[in-house]
């Protein structure tokens, strides 16, 4: 009896609970003859910050004339003269119309930062205004290394967007795009940020991107990407292909220092260490008997270059820059890159079971690229001093082959891994020193005698 007691007093405050909550918020309410009009409050909304920060944002057209590719079974001449084609297959010139965004980033001179693929090989670039004003562009300067231009117009009445600080930036911060996705008229769309540093997408750019879940289509690159404030944090750069939810934008940072230096010369001027490096594996470490965990592979020292005036050589491993550990590839290229020419440099080396510190002053990237060597076919291949048994000449003394980048011209004439250099156009080696020297003052294309499976095979390379 007691129990159905307790169960109907517990039903009977249930039911009381909804006048009970109905109670306490009339209880909260103010007392004074106020009301809180909770209808007629507005919703959160970015519209305030996006009427000032689409005023500068733009729209740009480029036109020009670029020549088409010909497929490569074109080239072939057995291809030609089976088909009765002409022995000679000049490239066509086609013209191309590309659109994208740019952000003004100085009003009063005029100045709008894009993409360097927006405006690449354009004779003439158009920019269309917030208001729909359109103006005529000339190009101040473009850096294909980071995929980053500076255009100029000459109007009254512009809006410079304040650049924010995009070292600042954290995973999950609030971020708008703004642009001309696929030419339809400025369009903003939201997300956060997903990831910093992302380098490269594949290449050896320079960028460490911002990946954002806020869509970046074609036609919105060079475009802004904005925080809640309105400041510039990135320029809207790529999607991952097809992927959903995975585009970039290069940060504000960066493309600042790059916008200055285009301003002032035209061009970036970086300075050049002048080695071709590689990620350390844990094979190559115990190859080189290198035990230290960081560092980067010296794969080739480029003839001319401030690294051979050092004194460093092929299958050095770089650990240090100025006392700054070195994490992999990607960092030391844009820890180099970042640093003028002339700036000197101090770098720790791991040779063997030996360490170093080599001081070397960084050239100019231009003048070092004019004075690189014709050993392209050496480029991305790491060699090792070598002493074997070979049962056809004895002791075979060269240079291993200990890695080799697939896409090199080496690797396409058939030169793989653990093949032995023994000789260079008929002419013996006996170290990669002596082979890296040989292959630079020879003629091309190089006949590489190498030792493989017991054999001695020539290898043809261009």
């Amino acid at each position: 009896m007691n129990r159905f007691r307790w169960q109907e007093g517990l039903i009977k405050m249930v039911g009381l609970w909804p006048f009970i909550s109905l109670m306490v918020i009339f209880i909260g309410l103010p007392t004074d003859g106020r009301t809180v009009a909770l209808a007629d409050a507005s919703p959160p909304s970015l519209a305030p910050m996006l009427e000032r920060a689409v005023k500068s944002v733009v729209n740009i057209s480029a036109t020009g004339k670029a020549a088409e590719e010909i497929d490569p079974l074109l080239q072939d001449p057995f291809y030609r003269r089976f088909y009765g084609l002409s022995e000679v297959m000049p490239p066509q010139a086609f013209s191309f119309q590309s659109v994208g965004s740019g952000v003004i980033i100085d009003a009063q001179h005029g100045m709008v930062l894009t993409t360097y693929h927006v405006v690449e090989h354009a004779d003439a670039i158009t920019v269309t205004l917030n208001d729909g004003k359109t103006v005529e562009a000339r190009l101040v300067g473009s850096d294909s290394e980071t995929d980053l231009a500076l255009i100029e117009i000459e109007t009254e009445g512009l809006s410079a967007m304040p650049v924010g600080n995009s070292d600042g930036l954290k995973v999950g911060d609030y971020v708008v795009a703004i642009g001309n996705p696929f030419g339809l008229g400025q369009t903003a769309t939201m997300g956060i940020i997903s990831a910093l540093g992302r380098p490269g997408l594949g290449n050896d750019n320079l960028e460490e991107f911002i990946q954002t879940d806020a869509s970046i289509n074609p036609g919105n690159s060079g475009g802004a990407l904005v925080n809640l404030h309105g400041e510039l944090i990135g320029i809207n750069n790529a999607t991952a292909g097809s992927a959903l939810g995975i585009s970039f934008a290069t940060p504000s940072a960066l493309a600042k220092r790059v916008a200055d230096e285009l301003a002032a010369h035209g061009k970036v001027n970086r300075g050049e260490l002048g080695v071709v490096v590689q990620d350390m594996t844990p094979k190559l470490r115990l190859a080189l008997k290198i035990s230290r965990d960081p560092g980067v592979l010296v794969s080739q020292v480029k003839a001319g270059s401030a690294a051979q005036r050092s004194g460093m050589l092929a299958g050095d491993v770089i650990t240090a820059i100025d006392g700054h550990p070195v994490k992999d590839a990607s960092e030391f290229r844009r820890k180099i890159s970042s640093l003028a020419p002339g700036s000197a440099i101090r770098l720790s080396i791991a040779r063997s079971d030996k360490s170093l510190e080599i001081t070397a002053r960084l050239t100019d990237k231009e003048s070092d690229h004019a004075s690189e060597a014709t050993t392209a076919f050496l480029d991305s291949i790491v060699l090792l001093d070598i002493k074997t048994e070979a049962k056809p000449i004895g002791q075979a003394n060269g240079a291993l082959v200990l890695a080799i980048d697939k896409d090199s011209r080496a690797a396409a004439a058939g030169l793989v891994e653990g093949d032995i250099i023994v000789s260079i156009n008929r002419q013996a080696v006996h170290s990669s020193e002596e082979t890296l020297d040989l292959a630079r003052r020879s003629a091309h294309p190089l006949l590489l005698g190498i030792y493989r499976d017991n054999v001695i095979q020539f290898l043809a390379v261009e």
